[in-house]
């Protein structure tokens, strides 16, 4: 909003707010999926099947607990060399540019600079 109005923030909450704003989406993608899906029962039919008879027997409260473990290790695990993986890219910086070509040497057209 101060950038629309010319204005260049000079606060010093501005900064650190402004980059944390950037997992934002992110998070706001995840947490309304999370809380979408916390009510749903897929596997009962509203007004057909009660979730009383939809349980499965063969499903122990031990292996939902250990699938649910696993998964949360899997996606931590991932979550920390995504992060891993992200800080060393912006460390590392934008590849050099490559030299430009000769513009004597060569007869063929040039492509465009500029296209949709």
């Amino acid at each position: 909003w101060l950038f629309r109005r010319g204005r260049t923030p000079r606060a010093r909450w501005f900064f650190p707010v402004a980059t944390a704003g950037i997992a934002l989406p992110f998070l706001a993608n995840s947490v309304g999926w999370i809380f979408t899906e916390m009510g749903r029962q897929p596997w009962s039919v509203f007004g057909v099947l009660k979730t009383a008879d939809s349980v499965s027997p063969t499903v122990s409260a031990g292996s939902v607990l250990t699938s649910l473990i696993v998964f949360t290790l899997l996606y931590g695990v991932l979550a920390v060399v995504d992060g891993v993986l992200m800080v060393r890219y912006a460390k590392a910086g934008p590849p050099p540019p490559e030299a430009p070509a000769d513009e004597t040497e060569s007869d063929e057209p040039r492509p465009a600079a500029f296209a949709y």
